[in-house]
């Protein structure tokens, strides 16, 4: 059942102000994770499930969510048919040993590649990369990539992120902060329900915004459809 989720549990009050009733679940699986994936996919879809049964004026425990489907959706959403994938990863990007432990290098971005490349001195070579990086303790590593823009994270335990400043912080806050500004308030639910008219403004870029952007224009267009 779906109240059984600990991410459900954080986010149904955070949004709604109140507790409501659950989805339903079916479906059995998760996805291969050091971490809740399956959970967090089946929440965030029934979330935003029950946020439009509310709209529409439909009680939420009609909503059904289908933990394997939800987990598919949050692993790979494209199959190629004819053509092969493009490597998700600039050829840079990655996990790579340093002096005191291992580092993770994210330079999909070309801004983000060159702030390393600076910090390391080398050229865009995947060897030269990981000599540099063996000269290097990962925490300063770190500070100088992100320090010259770039993206860097040392790789540190449980425990170790715990006990880190922006941990503690983390740690300290809700799963979801919700914030509602006057000037930009929902408005008032019509009379009659209907989807139709409302516009869905994209301005995210990569992928949560996108993937949103596409989950509610689904909405849309299966409303425009009946």
């Amino acid at each position: 059942m779906s109240e059984q989720n600990p991410f459900w549990q954080d986010l149904n009050g955070a949004v709604f102000g109140e507790q409501i009733a659950p989805y339903q679940m079916r479906g059995q699986g998760h996805l291969s994770s050091f971490y809740c994936t399956s959970d967090l996919a089946e929440a965030s879809i029934g979330l935003a499930g029950t946020a439009l049964a509310r709209y529409c004026g439909v009680a939420s425990d009609t909503v059904t969510v289908d933990r394997r489907l939800a987990s598919l959706w949050f692993d790979m959403t494209l199959r190629p048919d004819g053509w092969e994938l493009p490597s998700l990863w600039d050829e840079v990007a990655g996990d790579y040993q340093c002096a005191d432990g291992w580092i993770r290098l994210h330079t999909n971005a070309r801004h983000h590649r060159d702030a390393a490349l600076r910090v390391l001195n080398v050229a865009v070579d995947r060897d030269a990369v990981r000599e540099a990086v063996l000269a290097w303790r990962g925490i300063e590593l770190e500070t100088a990539i992100v320090t010259a823009g770039g993206c860097a994270s040392f790789m540190r335990t449980a425990e170790e992120w715990a006990q880190h400043p922006q941990g503690r912080v983390v740690a300290s806050n809700p799963l979801v902060h919700w914030e509602t500004h006057g000037s930009c308030a929902p408005r008032s639910r019509p009379e009659k329900i209907s989807l139709a008219g409302l516009k869905v403004l994209d301005l995210t870029r990569v992928l949560a915004g996108p993937v949103a952007t596409r989950f509610f224009g689904g909405l849309w267009c299966r409303d425009l459809a009946h």
